[in-house]
């Protein structure tokens, strides 16, 4: 479906979510709606009206819902702020204070592999109490596609692209998956100008086994597609290193390498470009405090902080700097 079609869907979907009243299905509506102002505002009522209702009653859900409601309830106000933005330079920042309930899963973990075989008893995107937060079931060249929302998204229309998720397929790439989601990118492309595929490698922040893939549809260029840089034929380097590719069999050749090196990666594609980053391990390098983590959003240029201190006095040299530490 078109962009707009995808809003539309979108809300409505965030709408029948809040009004489920289930404290799941509710925490992901509310960070969506805190995700962009516009929504916000046409979900409030709802979203403080049954907030309301929840706190009369006994929870049951998963434990990592309940940890996330228990911060809810006892938060001196009703909700977190709505996401904002400000420019650093080069760069964008985002304050997205509901970002900081997300549970880590993986990427609170020290991994040194981006090998790690598919566990039925960890979190999966098959889980029966997940399919309530899907967006939408596709075909694309004769596979399924799902679409998900992302119950923490670090931007407005933040969608999970699931790839057959029926075979669960551990978080790797080959080059058939790659080859796809090239095609699938390029497609997409001529619906709007912004919209993104990406894609967190084992030990680059992939916060799940499963294979999927971010989709974000933004009404801004990401930093890292700036002309300036020497991967998009400019004068100045980026603060890691990029490889930029304009088709998925070269980009493959590449990404194989680093798997038989076994080094993680993230992967950013609009359009025809396939940019691949490798970089340092989670884990394995000093991050400040202030950054919940460097997945591929952050390797973009846009950085999601959740302290309003450190959004208003952060400069870009610091966020240039971050960068810098997962140089190899």
């Amino acid at each position: 479906f078109t962009p707009s079609e995808l809003e539309q869907q979108f809300k409505q979907k965030l709408t029948t979510l809040v009004n489920n009243q289930q404290p799941g299905s509710y925490i992901l509506a509310l960070a969506n709606a805190l995700s962009d102002n516009n929504l916000y505002q046409q979900l409030e009522r709802d979203l403080k009206t049954v907030l309301h209702k929840l706190k009369q009653q006994v929870i049951n859900a998963p434990d990592d819902d309940l940890q996330v409601f228990q911060r809810l309830t006892e938060a001196k106000t009703a909700f977190p702020s709505v996401a904002e933005t400000r420019q650093a330079g080069i760069w964008q920042i985002s304050l997205n204070p509901i970002r900081a309930y997300r549970p880590a899963r993986n990427a609170q973990q020290k991994i040194n592999s981006i090998y790690k075989p598919f566990d039925q008893n960890a979190f999966h995107f098959n889980k029966p109490f997940l399919q309530e937060e899907m967006l939408a079931e596709i075909r694309f060249q004769n596979k399924k596609i799902k679409l998900f929302f992302n119950k923490f998204p670090f931007s407005k229309f933040h969608l999970l692209l699931l790839l057959e998720p029926e075979k669960e397929q551990a978080q790797l790439l080959n080059q058939e998956t790659l080859s796809y989601i090239s095609k699938l990118s390029v497609l997409i492309a001529d619906k709007a100008p912004y919209q993104y595929l990406a894609y967190n490698s084992i030990g680059a922040f992939a916060s799940v086994n499963h294979l999927h893939f971010h989709y974000n549809l933004l009404d801004y260029p990401l930093p890292v597609f700036d002309p300036q840089w020497q991967h998009n034929g400019g004068s100045k380097p980026y603060p890691l290193k990029v490889h930029a590719f304009s088709n998925a069999d070269d980009a493959w050749q590449f990404v194989h390498k680093l798997h038989l090196q076994d080094r993680c990666y993230n992967l950013i594609l609009h359009k025809a470009k396939i940019l691949v980053i490798p970089r340092k391990f989670q884990g394995t390098y000093p991050a400040s405090d202030w950054l919940q983590n460097i997945a591929w959003f952050e390797l973009s240029g846009v950085f999601t902080l959740s302290d309003k201190k450190q959004f208003d006095l952060i400069s870009e040299k610091e966020l240039f700097t971050e960068l810098e530490k997962l140089k190899l």
